[in-house]
């Protein structure tokens, strides 16, 4: 019966030299899959699904170039429970098929494609129906606030780009070398050159709020608040425009060591410096657990040297607390042997067995184990981070949930007809 329905079906073997939807950029693609699609005549043709936030494209797999591609917004149905109605047509054979109806300006279309591998069918259905709820969302918006939401794309669209986010860069970084050369020449920035160095901190300022005020209103509202680069951009902006407001006031002078935290927000602008911290920060976790340990031991060691050497040596062993920094100390390696074990012998030049059992075994077990551990965890958990972010990022790619959609190119008609298109 749907071999028999014209309208279905768009015949595949006419010239494809002018396209209407030019391939998509490899960052833009959600997912692409090769899948197979039921063309004239009940042949089925290999084609290449790629699914982007705002298009369904058909790739051919000889040519490599789209053949046919549908609007998110212009789905009316996806469906993959109609295994039955195929199965004379298969044979024996035995295939995952799910349908794709869309409803354009110039009629109804319906592509029956099919995969090989369960798993594959319902990977693509669930994210083609992520993407169309997305699709639709976003439509939603434009049609309620169309003026606000045209603005607000194209704002985020600007800000998110590489030459703006570079400027940006190029910003925070000249504002710190600014404050360092304030902090070199705070004793002798006077007159004219202190002024300068003042003004072109309040400038910066000034440029950082508007820059945040773009970013909020581009970004506006979940999107924005759930970044933590964004968060720390907020907190570092706030903290200068009171050190600007209330310059003069005793109270706030402190406030103004927030400067000092502006070059962080260039973390959040470099995506490599990013992942690198965000590795970091994901790696304190398990660290945690190995300095737990190291911790405990030095503890350990602190009671004990508490008890056996405080009467002694009180400046260094007279209370837990002092103890316990003193094991600190030896842990570091900063002298621990000529400004503190040499100095506890009875007599010079001899040796005290004990003393000498008690901070060599602290040394090997803390110094040259525990901390090797600790090192090795630190660099297994950052790879594993580093990992986990590269894989976030995808997801965030794949699932689209915060990015503008992309602009329309070409009309639904001109689409529809472009299976037909002849070479000149």
């Amino acid at each position: 019966k749907m071999q028999q329905d014209e309208s279905i079906f768009v015949p595949e073997q006419f010239n494809r030299e002018k396209l209407l939807c030019e391939m998509p950029r490899e960052d833009d693609m959600i997912l692409q899959v090769v899948v197979q699609k039921l063309g004239c005549g009940g042949k089925w043709l290999d084609r290449k699904i790629v699914l982007t936030e705002d298009k369904l494209l058909l790739i051919s797999t000889t040519e490599d170039r789209v053949t046919e591609y549908v609007l998110l917004t212009e789905i009316e149905a996806i469906s993959s429970d109609f295994q039955k109605s195929f199965d004379i047509a298969l044979g024996s054979d035995r295939f995952y098929l799910f349908e794709v109806v869309s409803q354009g300006e110039n009629g109804k279309f319906r592509h029956v494609l099919r995969a090989n591998d369960k798993f594959c069918c319902e990977n693509i259905v669930k994210t083609l129906n992520g993407l169309y709820l997305l699709a639709k969302k976003r439509e939603m918006r434009r049609k309620e606030f169309p003026v606000i939401g045209r603005l607000q794309r194209n704002t985020r669209m600007i800000y998110d780009s590489d030459p703006v986010q570079w400027i940006i860069a190029l910003c925070i970084f000249t504002n710190f070398i600014l404050n360092a050369t304030q902090a070199e020449l705070q004793s002798s920035a006077d007159g004219d050159l202190g002024v300068v160095l003042n003004n072109s901190d309040d400038f910066f300022t000034i440029v950082f709020s508007v820059e945040l005020g773009i970013n909020m209103f581009a970004h506006w509202f979940w999107p924005f608040f759930s970044v933590g680069w964004n968060l720390l951009d907020l907190f570092v902006v706030t903290l200068s425009l009171f050190t600007m407001v209330y310059n003069g006031s005793s109270a706030f002078n402190s406030l103004r060591l927030a400067r000092a935290f502006r070059v962080a927000r260039l973390f959040g602008r470099m995506p490599a410096l990013r992942a690198i911290v965000n590795a970091l920060v994901a790696s304190v976790s398990p660290v945690l657990n190995a300095l737990v340990v190291m911790l405990t031991i030095m503890c350990i060691y602190a009671i004990l040297a508490t008890f056996t050497f405080g009467a002694d040596f009180p400046l260094w062993f007279g209370s837990f607390s002092r103890s316990l920094f003193t094991m600190f100390q030896v842990c570091t390696g900063d002298g621990w042997v000529s400004s503190l074990v040499r100095l506890m012998f009875p007599t010079p030049g001899e040796l005290d067995p004990r003393i000498v059992f008690f901070f060599v075994s602290f040394v090997i077990l803390v110094g040259l184990v525990v901390l090797q551990i600790i090192v090795a965890v630190l660099l297994d958990s950052f790879v594993a981070a580093v990992e986990l972010e590269r894989e976030m990022w995808r997801e965030a790619r794949k699932t689209a949930v915060w990015i503008a959609s992309t602009h329309r190119n070409g009309s639904t008609l001109l689409s529809i007809l472009s299976p037909f298109l002849v070479p000149d």
